[in-house]
């Protein structure tokens, strides 16, 4: 996104701090943006518009310091060139258009910056709009790194999306489309297989498997393991033992 970076500290500061004040609802836009969802995405930002700017401040002449103030318009810009920088990242190329803080804040009106937002949203909406065969190929992509480094314990959506160097929101949101699960539900469930492959074929002790499947400690994998399967990873082992003795 072009600008930022040569915006006066005051508001390069602002526009850092509107990223994590938590006022804009970034999975949600960026969801329907990525998708190419242009109609909900459009009613959104007119949503996030319309609460930022009262009927007297519609018609008020705009400055900088106007448009820094309101967080909602600030997420929008700032998701607008994550999101075109995903894009073109994944497209390997620039896009044919751009996307400039300089020049909405230099909007002065309301009607204006309304105007240029709703564009520049129409334009990232089309470049966004999932192909079905993409991104099949990057939920496969995130599939192969999640078994090559299913034993990291740094393992996670940010660990997944630095690799593919995209954003984490973004592939998030393509992966539970592609798979209909989230990229941590797809971890954990491959660590519990892996798990009780484990319990039932080896005498690795509970501490050397929580280990090698990439959990911080064994409390935490005893913990997540009794959660999907109800029982203790000692008592799903003790009950492999009898079943095998059985037969």
């Amino acid at each position: 996104m072009e600008g930022k970076e040569n915006l006066p500290v005051g508001y390069r500061q602002a526009l850092i701090s509107a990223d994590y004040q938590g006022d804009f609802p970034e999975q949600r836009f960026l969801l329907l943006v990525g998708n190419g969802d242009e109609k909900g995405a459009q009613a959104m930002l007119d949503e996030i518009l319309e609460q930022s700017f009262g009927e007297n401040q519609k018609k008020t002449p705009l400055a900088p310091q106007l448009i820094l103030n309101r967080p909602g318009v600030i997420g929008v810009m700032c998701l607008f060139g994550r999101l075109y920088q995903t894009c073109a990242e994944k497209r390997g190329e620039p896009l044919p258009f751009s996307v400039s803080i300089d020049h909405f804040l230099s909007c002065a009106s309301y009607e204006t910056l309304r105007r240029e937002l709703t564009e520049t949203l129409r334009l990232l909406c089309d470049a966004c709009r999932p192909d079905e065969s993409g991104n099949t190929e990057l939920a496969e992509r995130i599939d192969g790194l999640i078994g090559e480094y299913l034993s990291d314990v740094s393992l996670n959506v940010s660990f997944i999306a630095n690799r593919l160097n995209m954003n984490a929101n973004y592939i998030s949101c393509v992966y539970k489309e592609a798979r209909g699960v989230s990229i941590l539900n797809e971890i954990l469930r491959r660590r519990m297989e892996a798990a009780k492959e484990m319990l039932e074929h080896t005498e690795k002790s509970v501490q050397c498997i929580s280990e090698e499947l990439g959990f911080s400690n064994s409390n935490s994998f005893i913990r997540n393991f009794k959660k999907s399967e109800g029982i203790t990873p000692g008592q799903y082992k003790k009950m492999a033992r009898e079943a095998d003795a059985r037969k």
